[in-house]
């Protein structure tokens, strides 16, 4: 099945991330567009708020909202806030 099902481009004017949402191990990938590096991931498989089954499509808004959506069993919408870290 492989693990990328989608990618989107960060909102910064850069757009120096990807994020990648890894259906497979139910994680979303954050990469440096330029090294092509990992720099960080979020979520596990699971049903709470935060995990993921089958996370499948992913997009980015202006604000740089995260937003999910997951085939399977999981069919449902996250939104993930930035916390400026």
């Amino acid at each position: 099945m492989g693990s990328t099902w989608d990618v989107a481009l960060s909102a910064d004017p850069e757009q120096r991330w990807l994020s990648v949402p890894d259906g497979t191990n139910n994680t979303v990938w954050v990469v440096n567009r330029e090294t092509p590096e990992v720099e960080d991931s979020s979520g596990r498989g699971g049903r709470m708020a935060g995990h993921f089954d089958w996370v499948h499509n992913l997009d980015v808004d202006s604000h740089g909202n995260i937003y999910t959506a997951e085939v399977n069993d999981g069919h449902r919408v996250q939104k993930f806030i930035p916390t400026g870290r």
